[in-house]
């Protein structure tokens, strides 16, 4: 198959080399549009109203998004209702993207996320791609629930659209520069745009930024201990360079190529987790002084010292916490047009991601950690999809018809060196997982106009996947450890029926049955011995929605209006298992069920009587709970009276009475691992959000104009760990941002001051547990017992987001 895809690629790029010049920039583009009133998407693969589409959707245009210095995907999430971001604990993983409730929720980066990525109709499921598109952007646009026929791979929580700047038909040069004042952020980009000919067009854009950091970083180490001073003393210090090339060439009226090429760079030194409950204080039975003086609780300190070359051989750059990101993707869209109604697209990605990063483990601020961590994580994809599409405007039947292939290459090295200075092992782990991964999929719908106003389409995408897991332990051997399951095969079909009546060009009515799922994979984090079994299986999701997409007076006023309800079976969860041995490990496993539904409304109004104004709001009402998930993880020292009472694992010290602490359970010593979370909420699932703002551009003489902005974002309460203790609770917050522009004549100049996040709410996106106190490997902690133990409880690290930031920004226009 793959043999068929790159013959019919090739005959793609050989119509390229056949074609006579024609008037450039009268290319259909891939990107959304506004016409006569109506936002023009391609969320079906061809360009329809908004009003048409059978999906749920929110968009946001590149004036909106610039409003609020939008440049990243956790800004995005405040503009979009039901969209949440967690942070990984370390760069390999990247964002954790939940929408609806449903996310990815384990640590892995070999898992796909639940909602994916699609830049300019190239797929990404690996959430390190996240940090590189988010600049010179045309659209955004998030599709709510599951998505299977258009986007590559299965998605079974949606997917988030992002359509870059195309080459301008008129010459056009841009120079921007922003200062943030809380983080002392500098922002610097170039974007140069326009025709070199009457069938070639150049984009060029290039940002670059450096932050010394919102947080600091109180840790003071104590001398002999393996800690030294973190350098730099502020976090997140960072540094981030991206560069986009566009080409867009049309030699003839029925063909385009389109090629664009990224290329980033984000470096971050040091390192801005900070602890924020600290129940037992800061002092662990062991005596070491691993927490030596952070507040525990969420504000701008924290602390996490630097690791001492001379008690951990073999550190990487001075013992100094770092993260360096180098991605490159690249996509050449063909488009030829055989006729007026039957077209040919042709869609060629490659993407390569290099990640290191090096952390101090336990994040301790006294004494050295333990243990380091250094991960070194290399992933490369090529995908191709070619789709012939109908636009038979006097048939009643047109369908899209396509094919799909992607081929990945990832690598995984994890060194974890030990602290000589506590007397601990040179080593703590040290291995490599390679993933290797081969996908091929048909897809297809059929568009059937019953009547003119009454639309049934129908589809499917059928897939096969193979995946592989090579696990290395350099500690015991140079050959691949045995696993029980080192290969998974796949086949899965993923249908699709949508309904869609529109009586006037001002109502849809729709309703929208779907089946999908979300790929299995490995785990490809820690140690697996011979005979383990590191893998996990597809991820199912099946159920439907319904709506309506409304505008009245006169289209001033517009109102969406839907429902869902969806079933989710064998969801990957960081859950228990209890191996041969006996030994139970925390894995990635299809350990639980859910059941999410909910409504969802936005809507939009421009007053005729106040010119320039536009009143937008939008909420979300999302019921996500887990059907059955009952060896869910307990937290240190939580006892099988507050619930860490499944999955009973025997103590080797059968003695009467028992190890210290210890149940019995039909005369036999031990402990339960694991707590029952069926029925609770899932991870970062708020049941409520909303967001609400205006927009009022008013000219004010000698050509300009001013514009005033604000936006609104509340969310109700959600857990930012999987755990679901008390501890890792996101209370209920709400942010306002607000902006003030002036423009100068034809908008050759403007001038911004823009205030994000006003409330100055320091927003928890990802939260864990471990016995820090003492340096999580120092024990002292006992779970699923009668009693706590020496160390109580865990203590709990928090990833955070920053509170209030404030921007001056310039840009003028050439």
């Amino acid at each position: 198959m793959k043999t068929r895809y790159a013959l019919l690629a090739t005959a793609a790029m050989g119509l390229l080399l056949e074609t006579t010049p024609a008037l450039a920039q009268e290319a259909a583009s891939t990107q959304a549009y506004v016409d006569q009133g109506d936002i023009v998407v391609s969320a079906r693969k061809r360009q329809e109203s908004i009003m048409n589409v059978p999906v749920v959707t929110n968009t946001l245009d590149q004036r909106q998004l610039e409003k609020f210095q939008t440049d990243d995907i956790s800004k995005v999430a405040e503009q979009v209702p039901g969209l949440v971001v967690g942070e990984g604990a370390a760069a390999a993983y990247g964002a954790q993207i939940s929408l609806r409730g449903v996310g990815t929720s384990v640590l892995n980066g070999t898992v796909d996320q639940s909602v994916s990525l699609n830049v300019d109709s190239q797929q990404f499921t690996q959430g390190l791609a996240y940090t590189a598109a988010m600049f010179d952007i045309g659209q955004i646009t998030v599709l709510k629930g599951p998505q299977a026929l258009f986007f590559g791979k299965a998605s079974p929580g949606g997917v988030i659209a992002i359509q870059t700047a195309d080459p301008t038909p008129d010459f056009e040069a841009r120079v921007r520069a922003g200062y943030e004042f809380v983080a002392d952020a500098k922002q610097g980009e170039v974007i140069v745009s326009g025709p070199l000919s009457d069938t070639l067009g150049l984009r060029l854009a290039g940002r670059y930024t450096r932050t010394l950091g919102y947080f600091r970083n109180r840790a003071e180490p104590i001398p002999g201990l393996g800690g030294i001073m973190p350098k730099p003393r502020r976090g997140t210090n960072s540094s981030e360079g991206i560069v986009r090339g566009t080409a867009l060439w049309q030699p003839t009226d029925r063909f385009t190529a389109r090629l664009k090429v990224t290329y980033t760079q984000n470096n971050v030194d040091g390192k801005s987790g900070q602890f924020t409950s600290c129940p037992d204080g800061i002092t662990g039975p062991g005596g070491v002084p691993f927490i030596g003086n952070p507040d525990c609780k969420l504000d701008r300190n924290f602390g996490s010292v630097d690791l001492d070359p001379a008690s951990f051989n073999g550190i990487k750059r001075g013992g100094h916490q770092f993260s360096d990101i180098e991605q490159t993707f690249g996509v050449l869209e063909l488009n030829y047009d055989f006729t007026d109604a039957l077209k040919l697209t042709s869609v060629t990605g490659y993407y390569d991601v290099n990640e290191q990063d090096q952390f101090n483990a336990s994040s301790s601020n006294g004494a050295g950690p333990p243990f380091s961590s250094y991960t070194h994580y290399n992933r490369n994809d090529f995908t191709q999809e070619l789709r012939l599409t109908s636009d038979f405007r006097d048939s009643p039947v047109n369908f899209t018809l396509g094919a799909f292939y992607q081929k990945v290459k990832q690598h995984k090295l994890g060194i974890a060196l030990g602290n000589a200075a506590l007397r601990l092992p040179a080593y703590f782990s040290n291995g490599t997982h390679s993933n290797p991964e081969e996908s091929e999929s048909l897809f297809g719908q059929v568009l059937w106009k019953v009547t003119p106003t009454l639309e049934i389409a129908g589809g499917a995408r059928w897939t096969h996947e193979d995946r592989r897991h090579v696990y290395i332990n350099l500690l015991t051997s140079p050959d691949p450890v045995a696993l029980a399951v080192p290969q998974l095969k796949s086949n899965r079909v993923s249908p699709e029926l949508t309904v869609t009546f529109t009586p006037t060009e001002d109502l849809t009515i729709f309703g929208a049955l779907k089946k999908g799922y979300k790929s299995g994979s490995f785990n490809s984090s820690g140690s697996f011995r011979p005979g383990d079994d590191s893998s996990f299986h597809d991820e199912k999701v099946k159920g439907g929605e319904m709506g309506l997409k409304a505008r009245f007076l006169d289209r001033a006023l517009s109102f969406n209006l839907s429902g869902y309800y969806y079933e989710y079976g064998d969801l990957q969860v960081g859950a228990n298992s209890q191996q041969d041995t006996g030994l139970i490990v925390v894995r990635t496993l299809n350990a639980a069920s859910a059941k999410i539904y909910g409504v969802e409304m936005d809507s939009s109004y421009r007053p005729p009587s106040i010119e320039g104004l536009t009143v937008r709001m939008a909420a979300s009402w999302n019921h996500a709970r887990y059907g059955k998930f009952t060896n869910a993880p307990c937290w240190g020292g939580q006892t099988a009276a507050q619930g860490c009472n499944q999955l009973f694992a025997r103590n080797a010290n059968q003695t009467p009475p028992g190890p210290a602490g210890a149940v019995q359970v039909n005369g036999v010593y031990g402990f339960y691992t694991s707590q029952d979370l069926s029925g609770r909420e899932l991870l970062r699932s708020p049941d409520f959000t909303a967001t609400a703002g205006f927009d009022y551009e008013q000219p004010i003489g000698g050509g300009m104009k001013l514009l005033f902005a604000s936006q609104m974002r509340y969310s109700s309460k959600y857990f930012a760990d999987i755990l679901l203790r008390d501890n890792e609770l996101q209370p209920a917050y709400a942010k306002v941002n607000a902006n003030v522009t002036l423009y100068g004549p034809d908008e050759r100049w403007e001038l911004s001051l823009i205030a994000n996040n006003l409330t100055d709410h320091l927003i928890r996106n990802r939260c864990s547990s471990s016995n820090a106190a003492n340096g999580l490997v120092l024990g002292g902690i006992i779970t699923g017992g009668i009693a706590r133990g020496a160390a109580g409880v865990d203590e709990v690290i928090c990833t955070v987001d920053p509170g209030r930031e404030v921007w001056v920004r310039a840009a003028f226009r050439f």
